[in-house]
């Protein structure tokens, strides 16, 4: 039996005890994910009906499996409006531009005053979110406010959230016109 896990092949190694080509029965091969780089992996198996692993006419190949290996929060900065400014609209509309970074993104959502206001998705496990790609949301204010509080959080598709941190949790001011 051949295994082909991304560009690594691992060849003829004995699984769930001891296993010969002419043994029957399930075996299990497990990997150990802190092991592996960040990224996305394919796996399946080769398996011959032969002594010759080149006689590729009579192989047989499961089918594959994709997985992703990530450990790592998304992160994003918010590029508009600035922590502590004063944002003034003549349409009560205040654009905040966002960029998130990560390489499972999943999706985004806009917090003000400690509520969800704008998601970039309805709660699919699609990503909704290109990962170093300028978003945007946008939000209608009806009258002035003084310390708006902004929260911008993403999710991956591993379910990694991000931290919170000056770049997306601050406070600004809105004069609506």
């Amino acid at each position: 039996v051949t295994f082909t896990i991304g560009s690594s092949v691992f060849s003829n190694f004995t699984v769930n005890g001891s296993r010969t080509s002419n043994a029957g029965g399930d075996f299990t091969l497990t990997l150990v994910a802190a092991n592996l780089n960040e990224g996305a992996y394919t796996a399946y198996a080769t398996c011959y009906n032969s002594t010759d692993a080149t006689a590729v006419s009579v192989a047989v190949n499961s089918t594959s499996v994709t997985y992703t290996v990530d450990r790592t929060n998304p992160q994003v900065i918010i590029s508009n409006p600035y922590s502590g400014s004063t944002v003034v609209s003549n349409t009560n509309l205040v654009t905040f531009d966002y960029t998130p970074t990560d390489t499972n993104m999943g999706n985004c959502s806009l917090n003000i005053n400690n509520g969800v206001t704008s998601k970039s998705t309805s709660d699919t496990t699609a990503p909704n979110a290109t990962s170093g790609v300028l978003h945007r949301f946008t939000q209608a204010f009806a009258s002035d406010n003084n310390s708006v509080r902004v929260a911008l959080s993403c999710i991956d598709l591993a379910g990694l959230r991000t931290g919170s941190n000056a770049n997306n949790n601050f406070t600004f001011n809105v004069l609506a016109g």
